[in-house]
């Protein structure tokens, strides 16, 4: 398990990059805020939504 938060490099302070990754298309994401890192499960959606840019803005604020 440990081997997919790699993704995200750990920085000199001791936290991780921030950043998206896009595990499984439109369903399945991990997000890292640096301190702490999520899988982000999203359900099928009839509207035109960029979800990996969605928790990119909210990681990023």
């Amino acid at each position: 398990m440990l081997e997919i938060l790699n993704i995200f490099g750990l920085l000199p302070n001791g936290e991780r990059e921030k950043g998206v990754y896009e595990v499984e298309s439109d369903r399945l994401y991990l997000a890292s805020c640096g301190q702490e890192c999520y899988f982000i499960l999203t359900s099928p959606s009839t509207a035109d939504i960029s979800f990996e840019s969605e928790i990119r803005q909210a990681i990023l604020k």
